[in-house]
């Protein structure tokens, strides 16, 4: 009984999965499939955030980490890797006008 329920919430989140990054409003509509009635003031606001956050990251992240993995396929070595990530942060420094990002700034 147990595994069966958990089956069939395993499938939900990954068809919710799917289905947010195409249209993130449906984390309000399942919020208020669950919980009917107005949603609070905070609450709505949280909620639109991650919806435009889960929206970006399709537009956003995933075409930069697809990039990330081609340029990393591209090097045999650690090293070399290291080197290209260090080339990339100085390219980002460079296109922010010299200013480096946070990431650059760990990184040395």
């Amino acid at each position: 009984m147990q595994r069966t329920a958990d089956t069939e919430r395993v499938r939900r989140l990954q068809f919710l999965k799917t289905q947010l990054y195409d249209h993130p409003g449906l984390v309000v509509l399942d919020r208020l499939e669950r919980h009917p009635g107005r949603l609070p003031d905070e609450e709505t606001a949280a909620l639109q955030r991650l919806a435009r956050t889960i929206k970006a990251c399709d537009q956003w992240w995933y075409p930069l980490l697809e990039q990330w993995e081609q340029l990393g396929d591209g090097f045999s070595d650690a090293d070399k890797q290291q080197r290209a990530m260090l080339a990339l942060l100085n390219s980002v420094a460079a296109l922010n006008d010299g200013t480096p990002s946070a990431a650059q700034a760990h990184a040395n």
